[in-house]
């Protein structure tokens, strides 16, 4: 994002010929935004208990406790 979104923010390149402002970095970035925020959401609250690393982790410590 901080290389191709960037230009847009400090106005070297315009999506509409002399409109380079905020509006089109906000724009053009929604996607990374929207992908960092889910990014950040999985890395305070974590996947839960119905995702694949918990049920391996599940299945792992089932395996090593004796019966």
């Amino acid at each position: 994002m901080a290389i191709t979104k960037l230009p847009l923010l400090w106005g070297h390149v315009a999506l509409f010929k002399g409109e380079a402002d905020w509006w089109d970095f906000a724009h053009e970035s929604r996607v990374e935004v929207a992908q960092l925020c889910g990014s950040a959401f999985l890395l305070l609250v974590g996947a839960g208990r119905y995702s694949l690393d918990a049920r391996l982790h599940h299945s792992l410590t089932a395996e090593a406790t004796p019966h």
